[in-house]
């Protein structure tokens, strides 16, 4: 049994499966070698294929992820496949066992206190409050700290958009580094819609 495996077990963190298929068009380049002309790298989604088409006929794809099904479709061909097992971290005694390096581990940290701050500083800039008819922002030459933001607890619903949109970066090849803008983009949608509701409810 491996350390992960104990962990687990300890519900110190948790590991889940996920295939990933990559899919290509082949073609030819001026000397006759062949290349992969266009490429599409999907991860396997929850939602698969009906037994039937829209017109009622039997679909050939039937019980298929229909993340898979789309590259098919416009023409792509399967070209490998492979299954990785992913973790996710439920404490920090979770984090330390599945990234022993300290270095390592205040990077990765790091990387997501970088969303993070990127979308609560959004949220602060989007924020607007309606004087005489007019919208003037809420927030306007001040220096903002955001120790408060960073501490506030995510709810259970953005947490699992997060992981969603995590998988669907990761599906359509995105850098890793490039990954991090998304993921801003994501929570400041969320919090300037929380606080939309706040003020609907006052």
């Amino acid at each position: 049994m491996t350390e992960a495996n104990v962990m687990e077990q300890a519900g110190v963190l948790s590991q889940e499966k996920l295939t990933y298929r990559k899919f290509v068009k082949l073609g030819t380049d001026a000397d006759g070698k062949t290349t992969i002309e266009k490429k599409a790298v999907k991860s396997e989604s929850d939602k698969k294929e009906p037994e039937k088409l829209e017109d009622g006929t039997p679909n050939p794809h039937a019980g298929v992820a229909v993340s898979w099904t789309g590259p098919s479709r416009e023409g792509l061909t399967l070209f490998n496949e492979n299954e990785f097992i992913r973790y996710q971290v439920k404490s920090w005694a979770g984090a330390e066992a599945l990234v022993p390096d300290e270095t390592q581990r205040v990077y990765i940290f790091q990387y997501g206190l970088n969303a993070i701050q990127t979308a609560r500083a959004i949220g602060y800039m989007d924020e607007v409050k309606e004087e005489a008819g007019e919208p003037t922002p809420v927030h306007d030459g001040e220096t903002i700290d955001l120790i408060t933001a960073i501490n506030e607890p995510p709810t259970r619903k953005s947490t699992s958009d997060v992981d969603k949109l995590i998988k669907q970066l990761n599906a359509m090849g995105v850098p890793a580094d490039k990954q991090a803008d998304f993921l801003a983009l994501l929570l400041a949608t969320q919090s300037e819609t929380s606080a939309e509701n706040t003020e609907a409810a006052e």
